[in-house]
């Protein structure tokens, strides 16, 4: 049996923000997709632990799991498999689910059959993966499934930049889950369909978000947990111009924020899926979590350190 592991990750700043070159910041959380990979009697054969399913390529050729997948079947031609799939993340949420799969099957697949990849290429094949899930994905998620840690992000016609970041103090961070879905796919169309439909506005968007994102990396690195929550807050109403916001999002912020929360907006593609705010300690943190929950949302505390 081979086993690979991909990370999950929230985005700080820069969700949509990034597919137009802008850059990003990310964090790669201890959230975790396995996959399993084992031979087979017969054809592919899909154990999907997350959703209950068990699924026969034979029996269902379509298989969305297995059409995300495809581009990993092609490079590594493999066939008479079982796969195996767990996570302790959140699909659909903005936690980066499919690209975490796609890393993880990456890793065992490459495994299975003898080859040994390295993490750039592992995030390459993954990319491919979350083209086949979201049409024009940004390519933060597979890096943060792949490499973990704090990424400084910018996606470049002549590739993707990757930079990992020093925090100057650790990051408590609280995850609020709307329960809702998220759509990337619809929300990065959303947001092209709004750039074509007022190009001058979005470009002020744009430009705002520019300089927010080189203000929060400094943020970042001189521990300066406060600026960092500003500019969170600040991120969030210009996501919110953008379209990708949604009424239980909007609450989870409100109560995050009037809970104590230094700072809080969407995180990942929107119209649902995940929120996430910054608090000063592990006192906040609990205190937060304990305010979303008794709103009736899911809450998940998690922390970033170098």
């Amino acid at each position: 049996m081979s086993v690979g592991v991909g990370f999950s990750k929230t985005i700080l700043f820069g969700e949509h923000f990034v597919v137009y070159g802008y850059p990003g910041i990310a964090l790669g959380i201890q959230k975790k997709v396995k996959v399993e990979v084992e031979g087979w009697e017969c054809g592919v054969f899909f154990d999907d632990r997350v959703f209950g399913e068990k699924v026969s390529l034979a029996d269902e050729p379509d298989y969305i799991t297995y059409r995300i997948l495809k581009p990993l079947f092609n490079r590594f031609n493999v066939g008479n498999v079982r796969l195996t799939i767990s996570a302790d993340a959140l699909p659909a949420s903005g936690m980066g689910y499919s690209a975490s799969l796609a890393v993880a099957c990456a890793r065992a697949l490459s495994a299975y059959v003898g080859e040994c990849l390295s993490d750039s290429e592992i995030n390459d094949l993954a990319f491919l993966c979350e083209k086949q899930a979201h049409g024009n994905p940004s390519g933060i998620d597979n890096s943060c499934a792949t490499y973990g840690g704090v990424i400084w992000f910018m996606r470049g016609e002549g590739g993707n930049t990757l930079k990992p970041l020093r925090l100057g103090a650790p990051l408590h961070l609280v995850l609020g889950d709307t329960g809702v879905k998220g759509d990337t796919r619809a929300a990065v169309s959303d947001v092209a369909e709004y750039v074509g439909a007022h190009p001058a506005e979005a470009e002020g968007v744009f430009r705002e978000f520019e300089g927010l994102v080189y203000a929060a990396r400094d943020a970042l690195t001189a521990g300066d947990r406060c600026a960092l929550g500003s500019l969170m807050n600040e991120n969030h109403r210009l996501l919110r111009r953008l379209g990708v916001s949604s009424r239980r999002l909007e609450e989870l912020v409100k109560v995050a924020v009037d809970a104590g929360a230094l700072g809080a907006k969407i995180t990942g593609g929107g119209l649902g899926g995940l929120m996430v705010c910054l608090v000063e300690d592990e006192v906040a943190q609990e205190a937060v979590a304990c305010e979303l929950k008794a709103a009736g949302y899911g809450a998940i505390k998690t922390r970033a350190t170098n």
